[in-house]
């Protein structure tokens, strides 16, 4: 799916398995809600996944999570890799947030 996902946001022609197409469904309407910050797009958070959901009457599973969260991760490496500025997608903070991290950011 990651693969169909990649050759698709490449333009050329995607085959999506069969199996696999309820689910691509599913990420095609959650990604056209996605946000976006000053540096480019946002992840789709559990949140959205739930409420969408929740909203759309599906009832998910652990491994359909698992996909759309592989999906979204594979989109937002293409999409910041294809936008030709150098950036890449930015990093997450790693390991514990420190009181002085915190007044650096908040204080």
């Amino acid at each position: 799916m990651v693969a169909a996902l990649r050759s698709s946001m490449a333009g050329r022609p995607t085959v999506v398995p069969e199996p696999g197409r309820l689910v691509w469904s599913w990420f095609i309407e959650l990604s056209s809600t996605r946000t976006y910050h000053p540096a480019g797009p946002n992840a789709v958070s559990f949140a959205e996944i739930e409420a969408w959901a929740r909203l759309s009457g599906w009832t998910l599973q652990a491994h359909h999570i698992r996909l759309l969260r592989a999906l979204d991760a594979a989109w937002l490496d293409v999409a910041y890799a294809s936008r030709g500025d150098g950036k890449t997608k930015p990093k997450k903070p790693s390991g514990a947030l420190s009181a002085d991290a915190f007044d650096a950011v908040f204080g």
